[in-house]
């Protein structure tokens, strides 16, 4: 469930440019977990995302897009991608802070049920950029 989270914070076409520029690019995550050893996000100029779990990109039917919205000081965002289990689109939110230009804060909400108020939990994972 927190794999298809992460998959979520992939997923965010830039509806805010200066954010949009900041994000494209690859991030690593630096947060312990248990469930991978690496987690790679790539994000692109033209909306997509690409999710990389230990080597291995994500699989979906026909990739990841993602979109922004920045709302009461926070930078929303919307992933949505196909599964290849079940071919069902899946919709997924989460939150991005910058806390400096090359490292970063995200959550994704599971099964599209974020906490109200919309605030990181401590399920939140920094990344650093490539």
């Amino acid at each position: 469930m927190r794999l298809l989270s992460l998959v979520a914070i992939l997923l965010i076409p830039f509806s805010l440019n200066a954010q949009s520029d900041k994000l494209t690019g690859k991030w690593i995550t630096t947060s312990d977990n248990d469930e991978w050893q690496e987690l790679v996000y790539e994000f692109h100029e033209d909306g997509t995302m690409v999710m990389i779990v230990d080597k291995e990109k994500y699989p979906t039917v026909d990739g990841i897009t993602y979109s922004i919205n920045k709302r009461k000081g926070k930078l929303e965002f919307e992933m949505t991608y196909t599964s290849p289990w079940n071919k069902k689109v899946e919709h997924m939110q989460g939150l991005i802070d910058f806390i400096k230009r090359d490292q970063i804060q995200v959550e994704i909400f599971a099964l599209n049920s974020p906490p109200d108020p919309l605030a990181f939990t401590e399920d939140a994972l920094i990344f650093d950029r490539l």
